[in-house]
């Protein structure tokens, strides 16, 4: 017996969602305002060992995190300056310090979507290097004389704030994966 040699089936004909008008009678959720009452779930501790959600952050999106926001307001700034003279010349130092402000926000959003701590952390500490990296970049751009010593102050201490965060989330996903 070869490929489709068997014996013949009848055919059923398959409608699929074609003509679907609805269901009857169904008119939506008219006035639905929420579940009146409801605090969330009590004595809830999480799922085990290495349990944190990102709703335990009070975080929704990656944007939520102040880790991720100082390290996006960092590479915003970076940007800006690396777009104007005397830095835009240099397009070496423009290609680094841009490549390593835009590190710590990218490598922060990458993991938040696949929520897994020890995974977070280790993201974590990638954007913390970068931070650290970035710090040398600023200072670079005071010595070749692409940023002034207080506006370079500035951003050294934005990166800073940044990494600051980063630690802190860090230290937070490392209790996470201490819990019994």
């Amino acid at each position: 017996m070869g490929f489709g040699s068997g014996p013949k089936r009848e055919s059923v004909p398959r409608t699929g969602f074609k003509g679907f008008t609805g269901f009857k009678g169904f008119t939506g959720f008219k006035g639905f305002t929420g579940f009146k009452g409801f605090t969330g779930f009590t004595g809830f501790t999480g799922f085990g060992r290495g349990s944190c959600l990102p709703g335990d952050l009070g975080a929704r999106k990656v944007e939520d995190l102040v880790a991720w926001q100082l390290a996006y307001q960092l590479q915003r700034e970076v940007l800006a300056f690396t777009a104007v003279e005397p830095a835009a010349s240099d397009r070496k130092f423009c290609d680094q310090v841009r490549d390593s402000a835009r590190s710590a926000a990218r490598n922060t959003a990458e993991v938040f979507g696949r929520f897994s701590p020890r995974e977070f952390a280790r993201f974590l500490r990638i954007a913390a290097g970068s931070l650290l990296e970035t710090t040398h970049h600023l200072r670079d751009a005071r010595d070749c004389g692409y940023l002034i010593a207080g506006e370079e102050e500035r951003l050294r201490r934005l990166a800073l704030r940044a990494l600051k965060a980063n630690i802190r989330l860090q230290q937070y996903l490392r209790r996470c994966n201490q819990r019994s």
